[in-house]
């Protein structure tokens, strides 16, 4: 579930006409503020909830925790202790002492956590997706417009691809994803909300790295 939120969001009528059409120019317009709003960030700090709800047992594991963003770097900070760090080569993947005290490192992969942060889930519309608008909701007092997105395969792929539609809710006023949701065929759902949201926020970049020294006893495993 975690390595999820490295990763990480409703009208029949209006799917049937896009699904024909594969891309609807003003979903595309609203996708493209998105992403270049979040882009636009030299950095930016928020809060977040994930939930994973699992069909087959009916159960449901939510975690909270905290996201620190700069360019192509993170640090995530779960609720339990668990870390994650990317300082844009490296990953470092810590658990802390009741959960073992272990860090394993290894490099960035570029075909992972496509759905995890919010820059990769505001860029992903723009190759392999088709999408369309589903509505809007009020939430808190605040607008969002609902898009749909789904993955453009052929039906032979889509055979082996358990992902069917992504839901994202985008806040109208502010241009940012507020929440996203995952759709598998076999019923699970992934979801991750974003709350306290900061933009442009001072962050040194010694956050992106692990410091081991402030970890007696740590084992280390490199897998770079």
């Amino acid at each position: 579930m975690k390595k999820f939120v490295i990763t990480a969001i409703t009208f029949l009528g209006v799917f049937t006409v896009f699904a024909q059409m594969g891309k609807d120019p003003k979903v595309k317009a609203i996708l493209d503020e998105v992403s270049k709003t979040i882009r636009s960030y030299s950095s930016f700090q928020a809060e977040f909830t994930s939930l994973i709800e699992n069909k087959s047992n009916g159960t449901k594991e939510e975690t909270t925790g905290k996201l620190k963003v700069k360019g192509d770097k993170y640090h995530i900070t779960f609720s339990d202790g668990h870390e994650m760090i990317c300082d844009g080569q490296s990953i470092w993947d810590y658990y802390p002492e009741d959960q073992g005290n272990t860090v394993t490192i290894y490099e960035v992969d570029p075909e992972e956590g496509g759905l995890n942060s919010p820059q990769k889930v505001a860029d992903m519309y723009k190759e392999g997706y088709k999408y369309w608008l589903k509505g809007d909701e009020v939430m808190d007092g605040v607008k969002y417009t609902i898009i749909d997105l789904e993955p453009d395969l052929s039906p032979q792929e889509k055979k082996h691809n358990q992902v069917y539609k992504i839901r994202l809710h985008v806040d109208q006023s502010k241009n940012i994803l507020k929440k996203w949701k995952i759709f598998e065929k076999n019923g699970n759902r992934f979801s991750v909300e974003i709350k306290g949201f900061k933009s442009n926020v001072n962050i040194p970049n010694t956050e992106f790295t692990f410091d081991i020294k402030k970890h007696p006893g740590v084992t280390v495993e490199d897998m770079r």
